[in-house]
């Protein structure tokens, strides 16, 4: 399962690929709404962004922002791409990069009702900070090297 998801690190150049994931990401738009308010360009000013494809299929996202001196992590899995460990292996691969890159800090915003990534978060050191309002949760993670 979790053997056939590759990683590939993209940028704007590869926003056909980011816009044929967001096509077919069905209702995980529902819950991972940055792309909502920014253009594709956005990947410029972010530190890493990565696809995770299965076969040549792209069903996941994510990236580390820097925003306002803070970095943010977002990650969205595509339907098919639910219950394959494609969300563990794209957490692992931003924190990774993050624990190499000596990034002392990480922060994302998730919708308290979406226990299974709450569950995810935390299983990766993230600690829920405060609730927001609009039923948000603010979650960090401080790296301890």
């Amino acid at each position: 399962m979790v053997d056939s998801i590759r990683i590939k690190n993209i940028d704007t150049n590869n926003e056909a690929e980011l816009k044929d994931f967001l096509e077919r990401a069905g209702d995980s738009l529902l819950k991972f709404r940055y792309f909502t308010s920014r253009p594709l360009s956005i990947l410029k000013n972010h530190c890493l962004t990565i696809l995770a494809f299965d076969a040549e299929q792209p069903v996941g996202y994510g990236h580390l922002d820097l925003e306002n001196e803070v970095i943010w992590l977002g990650i969205a899995v595509a339907e098919k791409g639910r219950g394959k460990g494609t969300g563990k292996k794209i957490m692992d691969y931003l924190v990774t990069y993050a624990d190499d890159n000596q990034i002392a800090e990480i922060c994302l915003t998730v919708d308290q009702d979406n226990v299974t990534a709450v569950h995810l978060y935390k299983k990766f050191d993230f600690n829920i900070v405060k609730h927001l309002a609009g039923e948000r949760l603010l979650m960090k993670r401080s790296n301890a090297n």
